[in-house]
């Protein structure tokens, strides 16, 4: 995905009420310095910050904001965030040692 001045972004507000899909905002690439892309509701606002390209990867934590560069990664975010802790509670009450070597295997899981 190409990054550039006025590319939307999608911005977790935690302080927005509502679903946690609902506390993800559009705001855009609003400026930008020779290391750094500016993120911001809109040119010149007090709420705006800086992610270092180098090393961005298109989600992180920035100055206390998780940021995504597409709201698709937001939905995959939201699934995880949804089913991870179910998953693994039954994966945690799964007795069977064959399914339990699938799941080692499929997550990298080397027995020690």
């Amino acid at each position: 995905m190409d990054i550039n001045v006025g590319s939307k972004v999608w911005v977790y507000d935690e302080n927005r009420r509502g679903h946690w899909l609902d506390r993800w905002v559009g705001w855009f690439i609003v400026g930008e310095t020779k290391v750094s892309w500016i993120i911001g509701p809109s040119v010149g606002s007090d709420l705006s910050f800086k992610v270092k390209k180098k090393g961005f990867t298109g989600y992180g934590n920035f100055s206390g904001r998780l940021l995504s560069l597409t709201y698709a990664h937001v939905l995959e975010l939201e699934w995880v965030s949804r089913n991870g802790w179910k998953i693994s509670q039954k994966v945690g009450l799964c007795r069977d040692p064959e399914i339990l070597r699938k799941i080692a295997a499929l997550i990298g899981y080397e027995e020690k």
